[in-house]
């Protein structure tokens, strides 16, 4: 079933959900990652870390210990900043500003089904700074539905 934008607007409306939208990758670990975006590279969507295109091999600290800056291109006009926490669930965010309509927003479904397709689990979008989502992928039924 589609998601339509007139439903979920709200929730990408900056001055009352947050600029950042927040994901989370149930029962997922930072190893994880490697795997993400290897699906994402099949699926011909630009992977960045630290503005180059991703080289290849597993995520990894830099060598000032940071975590590796991710960012993921599901359709030209949006982006989404992967976070591979160590021994932690992947989380990640999108730009509330780069959706807009219903073509970002199906983006942003792509996105989370992809991601959940392709670690067998649930994927969460909450409003910034929550843990309560108004959209999910649900393995189970394999689809993108609104969240009461």
């Amino acid at each position: 079933m589609r998601i339509l934008w007139r439903d979920v607007a709200r929730f990408f409306d900056e001055s009352v959900e947050g600029r950042l939208p927040d994901g989370y990758v149930r029962g997922s670990r930072a190893p994880d990652g490697a795997r993400l975006v290897e699906r994402y590279q099949v699926l011909g969507w630009p992977v960045e870390r630290d503005g180059r295109p991703w080289g290849g091999g597993a995520p990894r600290r830099a060598a000032d210990h940071e975590l590796p800056a991710v960012l993921v291109r599901p359709d030209p006009g949006v982006s989404v900043n992967l976070f591979l926490w160590p021994d932690d669930e992947i989380t990640f965010d999108v730009d509330a500003r780069e959706i807009h309509d219903q073509r970002t927003l199906d983006a942003v479904c792509r996105f989370l089904a992809q991601t959940g397709r392709a670690l067998a689990t649930d994927v969460d979008l909450c409003p910034e700074g929550t843990t309560t989502p108004f959209v999910r992928y649900t393995r189970q039924a394999d689809s993108v539905g609104r969240c009461p």
